[in-house]
């Protein structure tokens, strides 16, 4: 059985531990992947650690499904590109 994923979603904050550590421990697998986070706690501060983990975007639970949804389309067609919520302003 095969442990592989294309792409990886976590919240910040998580029962035990936090999405952070996460986000550490799967930009270090061998295996590229697409790692998304999705938190109601998604300020500037916690985007740009987000980014420097690895993140390639980060969306905000509150005001941001739809721009989740819509990348996660991209991503399964293959045209995701740059701009989008990880973009610090």
């Amino acid at each position: 059985m095969s442990n592989q994923c294309d792409l990886v979603i976590v919240d910040i904050f998580l029962k035990s531990g936090s999405g952070l550590g996460v986000l550490s421990a799967v930009k270090a697998l061998a295996q590229r992947h697409t790692l998304v986070v999705l938190s109601n706690y998604a300020t500037k501060d916690i985007r740009r650690k987000c980014l420097e983990l690895g993140a390639d975007r980060v969306f905000d639970k509150s005001d941001e499904i739809d721009a989740l949804i819509l990348y996660c389309n991209q991503l399964a067609l293959g045209e995701a590109g740059n701009s989008g919520p990880a973009q610090l302003t």
